[in-house]
């Protein structure tokens, strides 16, 4: 089980660091903290949610998929709405000021966090599964 979790985390490691190197913070000694500060709680929920659920590969998949949609669709509603209440900011720009009841966080929220523990479930499960046919 510890093998399995230790597999899923490395994946949810590997996604966020990406992602948040690439589009929210460079990956530097001086960000340490704030991705130590993300990723602690973020790795104690993710556990606790992959050892409470049983799904399967293609469930925790699935789920990674859908959040990919939501996350677009969110960000779709980002867009609109900064657009509307800022005209003159680029739609990117607008999209982070919009604010509301969707905003940037819950957009981020959606994808790449929940989209990252689901591919770090996901590869859990396959490990499990392996394991559990090698008897």
């Amino acid at each position: 089980m510890v093998i399995a979790d230790a597999i899923g985390l490395t994946v949810l490691f590997i996604f966020i660091i990406l992602l948040g190197g690439e589009f929210v913070a460079p990956v530097s000694v001086a960000n340490l903290p704030t991705y130590f500060f993300v990723l602690l709680p973020l790795s104690i929920i993710s556990v606790f949610q992959w050892r409470r659920d049983n799904s399967t590969t293609l469930q925790w998949l699935g789920v990674a998929v859908a959040s990919v949609v939501g996350g677009a669709i969110i960000f779709g509603i980002d867009i609109l709405f900064g657009s509307i209440f800022y005209p003159e900011l680029q739609w990117f720009e607008a999209a982070t000021h919009g604010g509301g009841l969707f905003g940037i966080f819950a957009t981020l929220l959606v994808c790449p966090v929940l989209t990252s523990v689901c591919l770090g479930g996901a590869a859990r499960a396959q490990f499990l599964m392996w394991r559990s046919h090698d008897g």
